[in-house]
């Protein structure tokens, strides 16, 4: 058997499969080796950590974003990107998944427009492994109005703010508008812009709109407005609605009392709504302002009013008080009168409202309680004293008085009920209440008159008292803190404590014992310390509080350059300011001066001393004036005052001074001292006169003086009496006197 060979045809052919065949093979291979594997569970979460300027995944431009990637298999190469126009890898977005299964990487919010935006993981592969949605936005836009609900013909008031989240500051100006829309509740697509549009290029503002006088109550309405800050790059936008409604005219009255005496004062609250039942408005429907009102009084069953018609205006909140004087002669006991309003503004008119009222006698009761503390601890005795006062035409001074105790309130656990002739109650606290009692006193008269009172007295398990031992501190400055616990407390109870800062961070705490604990103050101490104590004993726990407060503060002192001044006169004032403890040495202030009743000059100033200049008023009233300043340091002031004496024709001698001492006490002084050495130098002549029938020497005896002459007789010398010294005589003459060249005392010699 003969094999038969190729023919031309068959091996092109041949040729043919075998190019089509490699081709098929090539695109297999291309095939597996560029598509994608699937994503199976390498990435198990993506999680964007929300923002801190939304708490959302809402970010501003700029923002640091927090990125957790979680994996199931460690070792796993991973590439993040931001999808924000076009895909790209973010800064350290090759990552590995450590063994701990979960990588966190951080991306900062590029400025783009505002809008959606995804963060996507791929495998190395390219595959595409998770994704998640965010948002960037600069800024916020709100429109509000003035109210929720109005009347046709109403003056509606619009306002339109932008905020940037970042910082709530304002955005750069832009373009805006705002709309006022009708639409269809029924379906929702038919909307009829009823207002022209207001067009505005600032970022906050507000604008006022005439409302058209509707008739459709029925309809949705709606204010709408959009912000583009467009002349900054890159494109913002954001939009607001508001809803609103248009009501009918309600008016409601409300009187203090159902019933008054002949001559008293009915008080009455009007109260103007914007309502969908103008028959039957509730207090809670929409205030409607500046409604007017019209008045009137009239007997029950008659038709002419007793009181004239007036017309009033209600304010800002629709509210409207009014007192009138029941002083007619027809208003006599057993009579019942109507009070009729009736409100309207513009071309809306509300439905009348009406209250009756009845005429009464005069007699009432008044009750006053008297409570022995006005806080109480658990198991404590509460004593009470209720004093019942006859008003009016009272029949009777006798009353009884009924007591009821109960918790918190008047549906709240009964505790006590008494009935007696005299108004002395006591009540013994539960020992496991804690809270608020409920008390009332009646007193009634017999005669048909009765009254209640109720109080509240606030009840604790037990009371912490807690003191420090000195209000003002400074740094490094060791406090004492007392304390004790009065109440019936169950057995001894534990005594813990917590210091505060002035911004509510704990500085300290722990356990304490004894009635007492120290606190150190730091050497950069907070301008306030609260020591809080606790004590707890039983399943109970209660609490005490002081407060102590950082020494510091701002001293004034002023010097003036004299004791009077004149009328027109310049007063040259030094003053200085000092500053105490620790408080800031300002860097500048307001200080403000003058006389009391007088002009008064305030000047910012940077210097803690200096001269001030004040010019005294012509016209100003002579006599002692009060000069006062006062500096000016943020919240706290410091001030000083002199009395100055203003007089015209003043000798200047009565109130010159020298150092601050007037001279003419320094005169004063002289002459006192002038004549203390007058009268002692006097004294000592007085003292070495010898007897001459007037005068002796009593200290010196008669043969002591006997000698003395005989010396002086003799060698002519004398020995002083008062230094002990020689005295040289030259002349014989006696008597003489002669004085001591030593000591300068003068002696008398027979």
């Amino acid at each position: 058997m003969t094999r038969r060979g190729w023919t031309g045809m068959e091996k092109g052919m041949l040729n043919r499969l075998k190019f089509i065949a490699f081709a098929f093979a090539l695109a297999f291979i291309f095939t597996a080796l560029t598509v994608p594997e699937s994503a199976s569970a390498s990435v198990t979460n993506l999680e964007l950590v929300p923002g801190k300027y939304t708490g959302t995944n809402t970010y501003v431009p700029g923002e640091i974003m927090s990125i957790v990637i979680t994996g199931d298999t460690e070792g796993e190469e991973l590439s993040v990107y931001s999808v924000a126009g076009e895909e790209a890898i973010i800064s350290g977005g090759n990552i590995i998944i450590p063994a701990s299964g979960s990588f966190k990487l951080s991306y900062e919010v590029p400025n783009v427009p505002d809008g959606d935006y995804l963060i996507r993981v791929k495998r190395s592969n390219g595959a595409t492994e998770s994704e998640a949605t965010f948002s960037v936005q600069g800024y916020t836009f709100k429109i509000e109005t003035d109210r929720i609900a109005y009347l046709t013909s109403d003056e509606m008031r619009v306002f339109w703010t932008a905020n940037n989240l970042k910082d709530q500051t304002l955005p750069a100006s832009g373009i805006g508008k705002i709309q006022i829309w009708t639409q269809n509740p029924n379906d929702p697509t038919i909307q009829t812009q009823i207002l022209e549009a207001h067009r505005f290029n600032i970022s906050a503002g507000s604008v006022s709109f005439k409302l058209p006088p509707i008739v459709n109550y029925s309809m949705n309405y709606y204010v709408d407005g959009w912000f583009n800050s467009s002349s900054i790059s890159p494109l913002r936008s954001q939009y607001s609605r508001a809803d609103f409604s248009i009501k009918r005219l309600g008016v409601i009255i409300s009187l203090d009392k159902d019933q008054y005496a002949a001559g008293s004062l009915m008080s009455l609250t009007i109260r103007t709504f914007a309502t969908d039942n103008p028959a039957n408005p509730s207090g809670s429907d929409t205030a409607e302002p500046e409604c007017n009102v019209s008045i009137s009084i009239k007997k029950v069953g008659t038709i002419q009013p007793i009181y004239p018609n007036i017309v009033l205006k209600t304010d800002s909140q629709g509210v409207l008080k009014h007192i009138i004087a029941l002083n007619n002669n027809t208003y006599t006991e057993g009579a019942i009168f109507e009070v009729e309003i009736y409100a309207s503004k513009g071309t809306t008119n509300s439905v009348p409202d009406s209250r009756t009222f009845e005429i009464v006698s005069t007699s009432s009761i008044s009750i006053v309680l008297d409570f022995n503390r006005a806080q109480y601890a658990s198991g404590e005795e509460l004593f009470v004293n209720a004093t019942a006062s006859a008003i009016g035409d009272a029949s009777s001074s006798q009353f009884t008085y009924i007591l009821e105790i109960r918790a918190l309130s008047s549906n709240g656990s009964l505790f006590a009920r008494d009935t007696q002739l005299h108004g002395n109650f006591s009540f013994k606290i539960p020992d496991n209440f804690e809270g608020l009692l409920w008390v009332r006193v009646t007193a009634d008269d017999g005669a048909g008159n009765s009254a209640s009172v109720i109080q509240q007295v606030n009840v604790a398990y037990a009371i912490i008292l807690v003191n420090s031992d000195r209000e003002y501190y400074e740094p490094n400055d060791v406090l004492k803190i007392t304390y004790s616990v009065i109440g019936n407390m169950d057995g001894e109870p534990e005594t813990f404590f917590i210091v505060y800062d002035s911004d509510g961070n704990v500085v300290d705490e722990g356990i304490t014992e004894h009635g007492s604990f120290t606190f150190v103050v730091p050497a950069a101490p907070s301008s306030t310390y609260v020591f809080t104590v606790f004590a707890s004993a039983g399943g109970r726990v209660v609490q005490g509080t002081d407060q102590a407060n950082l020494f510091s503060g701002y001293l004034l002192n002023l010097k003036f350059n004299r004791g009077y001044y004149k009328p027109g006169d310049i007063i040259v004032l030094d003053y200085s300011i000092i500053v105490l403890g620790g408080a800031n040495t300002p860097a500048s202030f307001v200080i403000t001066y003058g006389l009391v009743n007088g002009p008064v000059s305030s000047l910012q100033i940077t210097e803690t001393s200096g001269t001030l200049l004040y010019t005294i008023p012509d016209d100003v009233d002579q006599g002692n004036q009060l000069f006062m300043a006062t500096c000016i340091f943020g919240s706290t002031s410091a001030s000083a005052s002199e009395v100055l004496l203003i007089k015209s024709g003043a000798n200047p001698l009565w109130f010159l001074s020298i150092s601050d001492i007037p001279i003419f006490s320094i005169g004063l002084l002289i002459l006192v001292i002038i004549s203390i050495n007058m009268s002692y130098r006097t004294r000592k002549r007085m003292k070495a006169m010898e007897t001459d029938g007037v005068h002796s020497k009593p200290s010196q005896s008669d043969s002591l003086i006997a000698k003395r002459a005989q010396d002086v007789q003799g060698g002519q010398t004398v020995e002083c009496i008062e230094c002990g010294n020689p005295i040289e005589i030259t002349t014989t003459r006696r008597p003489i006197e002669v004085m001591c060249p030593h000591c300068g005392e003068i002696q008398h010699i027979e």
